[in-house]
Parts: structure tokens; C-alpha cells; sequence
């Protein structure tokens, strides 16, 4: 992936294409401002931060659901951590989970900005949803 993108960036990597396209309304309805581009495989995700170049613009937050079958958020992490943090370390990752669960309660790293339900909703988007504006990269 070569493209340049804007400013500000939100991705949302999330393999449920019914709760992708969900997360995806939300976030255009709350955050119109902020280009968002969607991977339903996360593996592809991770490629495409590795292939950005220094021209290009790294997501400011990357929106990851927990439980994915190709490659799960902590195995995700785990290579964000070793292979693109160093590279991109203002990128901030927010968890979204659809069990009722705290599955991710356990997982602490200081670039997770937070953990959320899924599918997203309104009150969620509108708590964090000056912080993400004020975020730059």
C-alpha cells in the first residue's frame, strides 16, 4: 500500500463483515471528519502498515476486534509490538469485543487507548470522541 493518506485516520480491522459494516456507520456518522479505511482480515492490515513508507500516513488509531479466526488481537499485538510500534508509535489501537465477557481486561500496553463492545455504538464514540480529534500522529 502506497496511497497517501490524510491527516487523520482511523482503521477498523474486524473479519465480521455485518459488524464491519456496523462499526464503519458509526464511526462515519460520529468522526465524518476522519477518513477511515477498512481491512476484514487482519493479516492484511499488518501487511499494509509494514509496506508504508515515510511518505505515508499512519493510522492514527486502529480499531482491532479481539476475536478474529486468521490471526486474534493478542497475536496481532504481538507482532505490532515487534514489527510496526517502533516504526509507528503515536498509532493507538482500540479493542472492540462482542462477548459479554472481559476477554480483554488482561491486555495492557501503553499504545491501547481503549477497549470497547462491539458493535460500536453511539455513547462509546462520543466519550472518546474528543480525544481522537485531538490526537495527531
Amino acid at each position: 500500500m502506497s496511497a497517501n493518506f490524510s491527516r487523520d485516520v482511523i482503521w477498523l480491522v474486524d473479519d465480521d463483515i455485518v459488524d464491519h459494516a456496523l462499526n464503519r456507520e458509526i464511526l462515519d456518522q460520529e468522526l465524518p471528519q476522519i477518513n477511515k479505511v477498512g481491512f476484514t482480515n487482519p493479516k492484511e492490515a499488518l501487511e499494509a502498515l509494514r509496506d508504508m513508507g515515510q511518505n505515508d500516513r499512519a493510522p492514527q488509531f486502529i480499531f482491532l476486534d479481539l476475536f478474529m479466526p486468521e490471526l486474534n488481537a493478542m497475536e496481532f499485538i504481538e507482532i505490532f509490538n515487534r514489527d510496526i510500534h517502533p516504526k509507528f508509535p503515536s498509532t493507538k489501537i482500540v479493542l472492540m469485543d462482542s462477548s459479554e465477557g472481559h476477554a480483554f481486561e488482561s491486555i495492557h500496553y501503553p499504545y491501547i487507548f481503549a477497549k470497547m463492545s462491539k458493535p460500536l455504538n453511539r455513547l462509546d464514540i462520543q466519550r472518546v470522541k474528543q480525544d481522537i480529534l485531538n490526537f495527531r500522529v
